[in-house]
């Protein structure tokens, strides 16, 4: 998975939390978006590419049991910290 969408206040938070710790972003900047992400896949020789982020992922390919059973290993105070957060990944 890759990082993305560096730009909004999450994105900025996300990018200084991990500078801070050693560990910069280097290729956020390249590819900040999901279709950015496909171009550097399709101008490396793939034919084609898709790209969703991690929370997309999670709403839409895992069976409702699968959900259920991470919803109840709630590490965050709310949810929507949760969605936030997954926004800021993707899978191409």
């Amino acid at each position: 998975y890759e990082q993305l969408n560096p730009d909004d206040a999450f994105g900025r938070q996300m990018c200084s939390n991990l500078e801070s710790r050693g560990c910069p972003l280097r290729g956020v900047r390249w590819t900040p978006t999901l279709e950015a992400h496909c171009a550097r896949m399709t101008s490396n020789g793939w034919q084609s590419a898709h790209s969703r982020t991690m929370d997309e992922i999670y709403m839409t390919c895992l069976p409702p049991a699968v959900k259920s059973q991470a919803e109840h290993l709630e590490m965050f105070d709310e949810f929507e910290e949760w969605h936030m957060m997954m926004d800021h990944y993707c899978i191409t």
